[in-house]
């Protein structure tokens, strides 16, 4: 196949090598044999009766166990066989950005995604003989899922520049164990009245889906950015534009929500807030001083927004400070009813403080490594892991203190909150999230010294460039 010139060398590269491959042909030929035979059964059937509405399932079921699941784990070693190959290092070295080089990877296997739902269109077509099928919705549906599809490949193309196998393999488990409910789910989806959001008869609808659209939309560039940040040589800073973005992004995303609800408001911000947050504290704290010029330029307001904006783990707890101010001035603006029940307080709260503790745990026991962002994955699932098994421990044992005991923990703290007593829980949540945002910062002199020498090292360059009058 020949394609166009003006398209990115790495796109034509990847659709080919993906078209070809082994994967992508057995995944596609398996898809329309298994949809013949389910059209075949459904059609020799002697009655059609109510069929119409369980195959419509049955076709969504299959389409989403092959963009939902099979597709996004294609991309987990998008990346890593590129780095694992030592090819990584030529391809950073030609004209192409690291942003190119994943781009292209994760347009390629959407294209892929895109090619399987439009062979999908006709087994849709030919299901509207059996009767009772909402073609628009059913659709609309089918759109919204290969959506889901293309943010998850780009979770796993993003996560493929991480070089631990292990951490890969446990998110790709748990996130597929999450699919496939959600895939076996579109079995009934007929009955659930999932559809009816599809008909736009209600306004609440609509908001539903252009928050879907737009949280879709942040996740996914989000991901590939975190890709290519792991993957760029480190002059090429991609960490503070992503910074800039964010921020005003959270606030207006955030009262965008207010007219629909205010708590829905809260939510919208930390589900944008969290990617952010374990972006920004999970980035190396090496600098290059070719980094500080534009803010050196500046001078003193410079440094001051450097501090926040620079790449880094240390700078990004201060990132995670202002996002947490963002908040709580959409909470101010909402008149204080987001946060008005305690235990949607303490939550956010807690969740705040999660973000925080693994930087601690990292500082204080793992400073030597450098897979801040595995290091960081694992100290999560594993404290959250404690907190389930102090949960079931507690209720086992009826024993509410084991959760106070180990209440600096913050999911520990979530969960006796919610089980006891939700203002006290709150006071924990906002000591543990000050805490925790102070030790790392106070334990981080050789970060924050290595920070003052580089932006001295950008203004010997700055001097170095100044035209001699």
């Amino acid at each position: 196949m020949d394609f166009s010139d003006r398209l990115s060398p790495m796109l034509v590269k990847e659709l080919r090598q993906g078209m070809r491959g082994i994967g992508f042909v057995i995944l596609f030929i398996a898809l329309q044999a298994l949809l013949v035979l389910v059209m075949i059964g459904y059609s020799s059937a002697d009655s059609y009766g109510n069929s119409g509405e369980s195959l419509s399932g049955i076709l969504i079921m299959f389409f989403s166990l092959a963009v939902l699941l099979v597709q996004p784990l294609r991309g987990i070693t998008a990346l890593s066989s590129e780095i694992k190959g030592k090819t990584i290092d030529l391809m950073v070295l030609t004209k192409l950005s690291a942003w190119r080089i994943i781009f292209g990877k994760w347009v390629s296997l959407v294209s892929q995604s895109a090619l399987i739902f439009a062979t999908l269109l006709p087994y849709m077509i030919m299901r509207y003989f059996f009767g009772g099928m909402q073609l628009f919705s059913e659709i609309s549906l089918l759109f919204c899922i290969f959506i889901a599809s293309a943010t998850l490949t780009a979770a796993s193309v993003g996560l493929s520049a991480v070089p631990s196998i292990v951490l890969r393999g446990i998110v790709c488990v748990i996130g597929g164990v999450f699919i496939l409910q959600f895939s076996f789910a579109g079995v009934m989806m007929s009955s659930t009245g999932m559809l009816d959001v599809f008909t736009f008869s209600d306004p609440d609808h609509i908001y539903a889906l252009l928050s879907y659209f737009g949280v879709c939309g942040f996740i996914t560039w989000l991901s590939l950015d975190f890709g290519a940040s792991m993957v760029a040589p480190l002059a090429e800073n991609r960490s503070t534009p992503r910074k800039l973005i964010g921020m005003p992004l959270v606030l207006l995303a955030s009262l965008a929500m207010i007219p629909v609800d205010d708590t829905a408001a809260i939510v919208m911000g930390m589900v944008l807030i969290v990617p952010l947050a374990v972006t920004a504290l999970t980035e190396s704290p090496y600098l290059v001083p070719r980094v500080c010029l534009p803010f050196v330029r500046k001078f003193g307001v410079g440094n001051i927004c450097g501090r926040v904006l620079y790449p880094g783990w240390s700078t990004g707890i201060l990132y995670v400070v202002c996002l947490f101010v963002i908040l709580q001035l959409v909470n101010v603006m909402t008149g204080f009813e987001g946060l008005d029940n305690d235990e949607m307080h303490a939550t956010v709260i807690t969740i705040f403080a999660s973000l925080l503790f693994p930087i601690v745990i990292y500082r204080l026991f793992f400073r030597n490594s450098a897979n801040i962002f595995g290091v960081y994955l694992g100290i999560t699932m594993f404290t959250w892991l404690i907190a389930f098994i102090l949960l079931i421990l507690s209720q086992v044992t009826d024993q509410d203190g084991i959760l106070w005991l180990f209440c600096w923990i913050p999911p520990v703290n979530m969960f006796s909150g919610l089980a006891n007593d939700s203002e006290i829980a709150i006071f924990i949540a906002y000591l543990s999230f000050a805490a925790y945002a102070m030790i790392p910062l106070i334990f981080s002199k050789i970060v924050w010294k290595h920070i003052r020498d580089s932006e001295i090292a950008a203004k010997e360059i700055l001097d170095k460039e100044k035209p001699a009058e």
